[in-house]
């Protein structure tokens, strides 16, 4: 057993292969329907295999004989598949939110195996009744304390010129004062 997962590793060791992961994040809201990108770049001619799966699970094998849906997934009847290999889901709920990650697959002339993992972060942002009120305050806010902070910035600058001013008027009658007692 254990020779045979060594004679294995030596194997894959050996074996060319390229490994790509991406991260995109993606917004939405609910019941809009949402198209979760899969960029293949331009090393595939067509998506040999294409596996689509959101929290470990599988929902989509998307395969060069045709597209298949995971018909167990409470999913199914809102997913999607484009041509591109890219997952479209309708209609889309709260329990849809969280992370989708494709993995595409490709087997070339020269036996190389390529494999890119990318994730899809799929946010959902909600419609609370005074949302846009919180958003309106909080500008607000911050508009007002820029203005506090340049209010003080600038009698920090007036306090400050006026003290030099003060120390260059008593270095100056002090020096008159001197030539005055001199002469």
């Amino acid at each position: 057993m254990f020779q045979s997962n060594l004679n294995l590793i030596v194997f894959l060791t050996f074996l060319p292969f390229s490994l790509k992961i991406t991260h995109k994040c993606i917004d939405t809201r609910f019941g809009e329907d949402v198209l979760l990108p899969c960029n293949a770049d331009a090393s595939f001619n067509q998506c040999a295999d294409v596996l689509w799966s959101y929290k470990n699970s599988l929902y989509i094998e998307a395969l060069n004989t045709g597209r298949k849906i995971e018909e167990s997934s409470d999913k199914a009847s809102r997913l999607s598949v484009k041509n591109d290999c890219s997952l479209i889901i309708r209609n889309i709920t709260e329990k849809d939110a969280g992370q989708y990650v494709y993995k595409l697959t490709d087997r070339n002339k020269l036996g190389t195996f390529v494999n890119l993992d990318t994730v899809r972060y799929l946010n959902i942002l909600s419609d609370l009744p005074g949302h846009n009120f919180i958003l309106m305050v909080g500008s607000v806010v911050k508009v007002v304390l820029m203005f506090l902070g340049l209010v003080a910035a600038l009698i920090y600058m007036y306090r400050r010129r006026t003290k030099e001013n003060e120390e260059q008027r008593t270095r100056t009658s002090t020096l008159t004062l001197l030539l005055f007692t001199i002469i």
